[in-house]
């Protein structure tokens, strides 16, 4: 049709630069390692102890985790991204089952997997509506009683974004990413805020900045340079701050009050009217 506005640019995420920084850094990285360290808290005590489990990492990226998960599931995972040069990067780790496609429309059987990993992709997934069809599209490949573990981009304590057309690039609330969750069947286990002191003092930082100042559009809370020179002591600093965050996650059971990340445990009910 004439007249028709040109669709937006895809958000940096997917440019063969950006993963070849995150290929290089996330290994080293004090927030990529803590994130980590919360993942574990978090989802460890929910997993069954049956070995092999099934898993699946859709929006694998570089593939870092899947020799994480290799070693949890006591089997190859899978792992799916839209990007082909994140799946180079995961060839090179050693992944061996690897898909390119798009979340929502996932070429996997129903029931196939006993868990789900979706990191930092519901967030630039488009059009506009599409982190909903991801997350039922995610519910379908579940068996029930399966877990989905999905970590976003959090909206708490940032300014509104500049300049973004949010069909590309968005960041959530508590509530919306609960409302994705349940409105596709899952039963929601945990979600909390992660990475919350660096977060504070990024949301000070961010407060006292001037007002002009554009907020960044995508990537994640911290430049994933590893930190060099007298840039190594905050590292370490990071380190313990996320190391005891971890640990307070998997003692307490309660939710961080706010943080520049979201995270969410979810469980496809065991029975389901009409499955």
């Amino acid at each position: 049709m004439s007249g028709a506005a040109a669709p937006a640019r895809p958000p940096r995420i997917f440019e063969a630069a950006y993963y070849e920084r995150l290929a290089a850094a996330e290994e080293r990285h004090g927030w990529s390692r803590g994130m980590r360290r919360a993942m574990r808290s978090l989802l460890l005590p929910r997993l069954p102890a049956r070995r092999p489990l099934r898993v699946l990492d859709a929006g694998c990226g570089t593939g870092l985790l899947l020799g994480e998960l290799r070693q949890l599931a006591g089997a190859e995972p899978v792992g799916v991204d839209l990007a082909l040069g994140a799946l180079g990067f995961c060839r090179r780790r050693g992944a061996g089952r690897l898909a390119a496609a798009r979340l929502p429309e996932l070429p996997l059987r129903a029931g196939s997997f006993d868990l789900v990993l979706c990191i930092d992709t519901l967030q630039h997934l488009s059009p506009r509506g599409a982190d909903r069809e991801a997350m039922a599209a995610l519910a379908r490949l579940l068996v029930p009683g399966g877990l989905l573990y999905a970590r976003t981009n959090a909206a708490c304590g940032r300014r509104p974004l500049a300049g973004v057309d949010p069909d590309f690039y968005r960041r959530y609330r508590p509530a919306d990413l609960r409302r994705l969750a349940e409105e596709s069947g899952f039963e929601v286990l945990r979600l909390t805020y992660l990475d919350a002191i660096p977060s504070l003092a990024a949301m000070v930082r961010e407060a006292l900045a001037p007002d002009a100042a554009p907020a960044p559009a995508a990537g994640p809370p911290l430049e994933l340079v590893p930190p060099t020179g007298s840039r190594a002591a905050l590292g370490r600093v990071s380190d313990a701050l996320h190391a005891i965050e971890a640990l307070w996650l998997r003692l307490s059971g309660a939710r961080l009050p706010f943080g520049h990340s979201l995270a969410l445990v979810a469980r496809r009910p065991q029975s389901e009217a009409g499955g």
